[in-house]
């Protein structure tokens, strides 16, 4: 990472700190709802993605009182009432290299923002993220970096746990994000499609870099360089 943001020339970053709301269980809706998340949840267990997917498949039959509250909570946004916080590159990296993002709060996160400011220019730019919606493995590895060639960026893979996380290196403005966003849509479900519409929502990315005790009790781990950087 530190090497990525020198060649990147990255003066300044932003994290994003909010508190993760509960995961949903179905139950606060209804039981019929329930009955609907656990098969979803399920799903989404054996093949690492398509739990909303699933659910709202199985909402297109159900009473419309029932479908209405599921499709609310899916177009609930993480990221309301998050904080910004602005950071000089050699500060940041002091700080990740210190563990001030390990052992948080339960269900408290901090996510690396694409929002950077650049050297020489002084505008504000993009690092192109990716969340992959692959699950760890010689497959799944192989897919994510594929995906990432397709798409012709370069960077570095993080196993983030349960998948993989993709920081490029080289800054982009704010419509060229938008439209690798919009381009690796198309490759879900190999990249995350959900995270996507709810980076476009924000107008900017995020990817976690931090650990607690109930969701994330594991760092990214570095995994490979992809394309050619220092």
């Amino acid at each position: 990472m530190p090497a990525l943001l020198l060649e990147a020339r990255v003066e300044t970053i932003e994290l994003n700190v909010l508190r993760r709301r509960p995961s949903f269980q179905g139950g606060e809706v209804s039981p019929l709802a329930q009955s609907l998340t656990d098969p979803a949840r399920d799903e989404h267990q054996a093949r690492g993605f398509g739990f909303w997917e699933f659910l709202l498949a199985k909402a297109v039959t159900t009473d419309s009182g029932t479908r209405g509250d599921l499709l609310r909570a899916a177009l609930r946004h993480n990221s309301d009432g998050a904080t910004r916080i602005a950071l000089g590159r050699e500060e940041f990296v002091e700080l990740l290299g210190a563990g001030e993002y390990a052992n948080l709060s339960p269900r408290e996160l901090v996510s690396f923002c694409s929002s950077v400011v650049v050297a020489d220019t002084k505008q504000p730019m993009h690092l192109p993220l990716l969340d992959l919606g692959v699950k760890p493995g010689s497959d799944g590895e192989a897919s994510a970096i594929d995906a990432i060639h397709a798409l012709g960026l370069r960077g570095l893979l993080y196993m983030s746990g349960r998948s993989y996380h993709f920081y490029g290196a080289e800054p982009v403005a704010l419509p060229d994000l938008v439209a690798i966003l919009g381009r690796s849509q198309l490759l879900s479900p190999i990249v995350d499609s959900r995270w996507v519409s709810h980076q476009l929502m924000d107008g900017r990315c995020g990817l976690r870099i931090s650990t607690d005790s109930e969701k994330a009790p594991v760092a990214p781990v570095f995994v490979t360089k992809v394309g050619t950087i220092v």
